[in-house]
């Protein structure tokens, strides 16, 4: 019998209702201190209107797997009145970084609030700054990049352009929201974790100058001369003669895993190849997969991640006959994310690949932990070994964590903690102005 009937969560101005009575299954002797992040795609009904134009507001959900219940912790959402523009997880540096933005006609002047989700082993903190605080906000750009420093991870998407040098200087943060300048050698230490499914990525590139293929640079100034050169170059059989652009899909210590030309995101159409790197050796490989996105992390010396298969309808396989019900993504049905998807690993070492076909199109890997792959089949949350002796999956050891249609379908993040905080601690660099 579930203990979770109706619960009650408050969302700023939005009330939902969870009823678990029947829909929520939880396998209690599988999991502890396992916390799940849900954010919501709302119906376009209850998007706020800005110039005809639907705004979606993503409210963001905390979580806990607790015996045969899913306990509502917190929302992470800062403000009313703003919307979820970039959300990024970090697992090894236990973060997750997102950007809210104030919706407004566009001809007005809109507000940000940058937030640091840390969920350390035994706390759990948001950190914000807003874009009041001009000492701050130098300027504001959309393509940030990430990267290590002493071990701790800085984001980088302030900029402004120094005229007497005629370049462009670059700003990041850390966790704690301490600003410094970056300069060339941080661009070297990239950190891209990748996405396995429906998450996003900060990513970063590498150009070729237009008029030649000559020498491969850190995307970082609007001068090509004065690009600092990457520490790598591709092979000439390699080289897209019809793109100049290297993008960074995962990069790790070992490996750097990349894509040509295909613009500011990390998807993959067709079937493309992933450029795969080996630092230690100085070479390189490449892994075809077919379908119209894939999706990758690194994980030891594996890839994993989700092939986003075809676009298809609901009259096109069986598969997808499930997700007919009402209680689909709150009765939305929207045929463009509609997947056949695909889930599958890459051991780089031994060229094995494992790829697999769940019961429902609407699949993704979430994450490897400890050997462990945590991956979401529609509204089931389940988890699989990896037995790294033989590079194959355990399937002796699949088993359900959770099932729920109104949660499970919006996780694509997951995080262990051993906190006993009930609530997340909030903390302001400066706070909003009151409106």
């Amino acid at each position: 019998m579930n203990r979770c009937s109706n619960i009650l969560i408050l969302f700023f101005t939005t009330i939902i209702f969870i009823n678990c009575e029947n829909d929520l299954k939880v396998n209690n002797s599988i999991i502890s201190n396992f916390y799940l992040l849900k954010i919501d795609n709302e119906s376009e009904s209850t998007y706020p209107i800005v110039d005809k134009i639907p705004i979606k507001i993503w409210p963001k959900i905390l979580f806990k797997v607790e015996y045969d219940s899913l306990i509502p912790i917190d929302t992470l959402n800062s403000e009313p009145g703003f919307y979820l523009r970039d959300f990024v997880l970090f697992p090894d540096q236990n973060l997750v970084y997102f950007v809210e933005e104030e919706y407004k006609n566009f001809e007005q002047t809109r507000k940000f609030n940058i937030s640091f989700f840390d969920y350390d082993l035994d706390s759990l903190i948001i950190r914000r700054i807003n874009s009041t605080d001009s000492s701050f906000f130098k300027n504001f750009s959309y393509d940030p990049f990430s990267f290590v420093r002493n071990n701790d991870i800085y984001v980088c998407n302030q900029w402004e352009f120094d005229l007497q040098q005629d370049r462009i200087r670059r700003y990041a943060f850390d966790r704690n929201f301490n600003l410094s300048e970056v300069n060339y050698n941080d661009a070297h230490n990239i950190y891209a974790f990748g996405a396995s499914g429906y998450q996003e990525q900060l990513f970063f590139s590498y150009k070729y100058p237009f008029n030649g293929f000559t020498k491969l640079k850190i995307k970082w100034e609007r001068d090509y001369t004065k690009m600092p050169d990457s520490k790598f170059q591709l092979p000439k059989h390699l080289i897209d003669y019809s793109n100049p652009n290297l993008f960074v899909e995962a990069n790790s210590k070992k490996y750097m895993i990349g894509i040509l030309g295909r613009g500011a995101h990390n998807y993959v159409y067709g079937s493309e190849k992933l450029l795969i790197y080996k630092k230690k050796t100085n070479s390189w490989d490449t892994l075809a997969i077919k379908g119209e996105n894939t999706l990758g992390r690194l994980w030891n010396d594996w890839i994993y991640g989700t092939n986003m298969g075809r676009t298809i309808t609901s009259s096109d396989d069986e598969r997808i006959i499930p997700l007919l019900k009402k209680t689909y993504y709150n009765g939305v049905m929207d045929d463009t994310w509609l997947r056949d998807n695909s889930l599958f690993l890459y051991h780089i070492p031994s060229k094995k690949f494992i790829e697999w076909k769940p019961k429902n199109g609407d699949s993704e890997i979430i994450q490897i932990i400890d050997g462990i792959i945590y991956y979401r089949v529609f509204d089931e949350l389940r988890k699989v070994k990896l037995d790294e002796k033989i590079l194959n999956l355990d399937w002796s050891t699949d088993e359900l964590i959770v099932k729920n249609t109104d949660i499970i379908p919006y996780v694509h993040h997951i995080f262990f903690s051993n906190t006993t905080q009930t609530k997340c601690r909030e903390i302001w660099v400066n706070k909003p102005e009151k409106k």
